[in-house]
């Protein structure tokens, strides 16, 4: 990776590049995982500044990479993107304090196959070579200001519009009907727009009220011809119809300063669309319908409560959430060749955070976090599937002139609070996950002010483990997880910062 910046007072040159490759690895038993990958990625930006207020920036950008996956039948062969953004920025010291202008379009190109970085198997579901190739045009727009209409009222004002167009195209076999051949078919198109607002004003020296609302509406429109597969196909009963919704958001949060710390509690509800993997992904079913398109925005209500204390020694922070999600979108994996289900249930989600981090002496350091998260599926009185294992961290870090030792013992409890073949777009719980530790270490090393180096070891102990929450690809056919994959035994790294 490299960053490179060069200008003066009328402008300015930035240039983020980074490439990386790397082989399969080894969990902590030694068995090696279909994992290797290589990218690339390069990030220009031009920036215009004819004044201390005002600066113009154009951004360009491209990257492409191909990925083997451990856990599916397909592999990720092609990441290519594309991205072009303009922006305006003005700073100010009166009643407008900032405002910032932005517009851009992105392309994304992607490919799965299950042939170019692994050998060809046939199998029941894929006899043939297979290759997808969906890609993805959208465009947006935001503005965003800061007024200071009173010494102790801020308030943030914003609108934003984005719109996106969506095409597939697949071959069942490459060898004979290559997918560069076959004409892409579009199969949604989405767009959003929202008007945001957030205040904050300052009720006393010690005292803090922040409020916020935001108003969306959205629309998705379905253009699949047809659902199902080649075997099971039936016209789409939703066709060229559209599902448009209006969203409305809210929270306020009290903040208050006394000589125990800060304490805050927070209200606030969410609305969300369906996405794309929700509603048109993969022809899930809804319902009685074969088709998703009318499938209801989520609905949450969410309370926070937390406290912060700190002195010169030691800081502590802790909160806790508690939350009522209405029409929460469960996915539901189907048997056999039919496709996935998709539908709306009430669900309550509660959980917490402590942190903290003692400064034992001026080089000794010692932090600690412990956090947990619970889910329930009331309308089917089952665990809320998807839901992180409780975790431990404990920390210690020792500096002694240039050089600072530090260590990280992770400990992860047992996930058996799981609903298996449920979850969302990120993936479904298929098993419980068994608990574990692993200890890491590094040192890092100043040699002078420009340059720094650093060395460690991940998984010191070589442990066999896996995370209980890991992506799914959306469960296409041939994406969907059927394995749990471990995470690497034994890493070293080496890593060297030179700034000039």
């Amino acid at each position: 990776t490299a960053e490179l910046i060069g200008g003066n007072a009328t402008g300015y040159v930035k240039a983020n590049l980074s490439a990386a490759t790397a082989d399969n690895y080894k969990d902590g038993d030694g068995t090696e995982i279909n994992s290797q990958y290589q990218r690339w990625s390069g990030d220009i930006d031009l920036g215009w500044t004819p004044s201390l207020n005002h600066s113009f920036k154009l951004s360009l950008g491209a990257s492409d990479g191909e990925a083997a996956y451990a856990d599916r039948a397909m592999d990720g062969a092609k990441f290519e993107r594309t991205s072009t953004a303009l922006t305006y920025d003005y700073e100010g010291a009166g009643t407008l304090q900032s405002l910032t202008a932005n517009s851009y379009f992105n392309y994304i190109d992607h490919v799965m196959d299950n042939y170019s970085l692994r050998n060809f198997t046939p199998s029941m579901m894929m006899p043939n070579k297979t290759a997808r190739n969906p890609d993805r045009y959208s465009r947006g727009a935001r503005i965003e200001s800061t007024w200071q209409l009173h010494s102790q009222h801020t308030t943030e004002l914003g609108i934003e519009y984005h719109d996106n167009k969506h095409r597939d195209r697949i071959s069942r076999n490459q060898e004979m009907s290559p997918y560069q051949s076959l004409p892409r078919k579009a199969d949604a198109e989405s767009s959003q727009f929202g008007l945001f607002a957030e205040h904050s004003m300052s009720l006393t020296a010690d005292q803090r009220l922040i409020t916020g609302v935001r108003f969306d509406h959205w629309q998705l429109t379905d253009r699949r011809e047809s659902l199902g597969n080649m075997m099971n196909s039936q016209p789409n009963p939703t066709l060229n119809q559209t599902h448009s919704d209006d969203l409305f958001s809210g929270f306020i949060r009290y903040e208050q300063q006394t000589d125990l710390g800060t304490w805050y509690a927070g209200l606030g509800q969410a609305e969300r669309f369906p996405d794309y993997w929700e509603a048109i992904g993969n022809n899930k079913t809804y319902q009685n319908s074969p088709s998703a398109l009318y499938l209801q925005p989520e609905q949450n209500q969410q309370l926070d409560l937390g406290w912060q204390y700190q002195n010169d020694a030691l800081q502590l922070e802790t909160s806790v959430f508690f939350g009522n999600i209405d029409d929460f979108i469960l996915l539901e994996q189907s048997s056999g060749m039919m496709p996935d289900s998709v539908r709306n249930i009430d669900a309550t989600t509660w959980g917490g955070e402590l942190t903290s981090r003692w400064n034992v002496t001026t080089a000794w350091k010692l932090s600690a976090s412990f956090a947990f998260t619970r889910g329930s599926n009331d309308t089917d009185n089952r665990y809320l599937p998807q839901q992180s294992a409780d975790e431990l961290r404990l920390a210690s870090d020792y500096t002694h002139n240039d050089l600072t030792y530090s260590l990280l013992w992770r400990v992860v409890k047992q996930q058996d609070k799981v609903d298996i073949g449920r979850g969302n777009v990120i993936g479904y719980d298929f098993a419980e996950t068994p608990g574990y530790g692993v200890l890491s270490a590094n040192m890092n090393w100043q040699l002078d002010k420009s340059w720094k180096l650093a060395i460690g070891v991940d998984n010191l102990l070589d442990k066999t483990y896996a995370e209980h929450i890991s992506s799914s690809g959306a469960t296409i056919a041939g994406y969907e997880q059927v394995d749990r994959v471990n995470e690497p035994g034994r890493v070293f790294w080496l890593q060297s910062n030179l700034y000039f």
